[in-house]
């Protein structure tokens, strides 16, 4: 049996670049939302002047405005909870824990959104599962 040594941490740490990576992004079209809110009737003046009849009305504006809002900030809460809890798996890892416990918590994470949790939490199940000829 081949163990791959270390992807787990590696996997981790590639996790938690795109977490951030997608945090920072949410947080843009939370920004871009509520510029969208405060702008509503200029943008729905241009659109007029511009002929675009799905946003020449500003309350149609407004509704596109809260909804890009309440779904970044959903987005936006649901990506900060999996970097905490892969943080706190991280944490149980790195003080000596044998179980496999926080592998089974970054594959449930990873489950729910990010891949490179899911893979780390596979790989370091993996590692912990060692084959007695494995030892020699």
């Amino acid at each position: 049996m081949i163990i791959i040594k270390g992807s787990a941490k590696t996997l981790y740490k590639v996790g938690i670049i795109v977490n951030i990576f997608f945090i920072v992004l949410t947080f843009i079209v939370f920004v871009g939302s509520i510029i969208v809110i405060a702008l509503k009737d200029d943008i729905a003046l241009r659109a007029l002047e511009a002929k675009i009849e799905s946003f020449d009305n500003p309350n149609e504006v407004r509704l596109a405005g809260v909804i890009g809002l309440i779904a970044s900030i959903i987005y936006l809460l649901f990506n900060i909870a999996m970097l905490i809890f892969s943080i706190q798996a991280d944490k149980k890892l790195s003080h000596g824990s044998k179980k496999s416990g926080p592998y089974v918590q970054l594959m449930i994470i990873g489950l729910f959104g990010n891949l490179f949790y899911f893979l780390s939490g596979l790989f370091g199940t993996f590692e912990q599962e060692k084959l007695p000829e494995d030892l020699e």
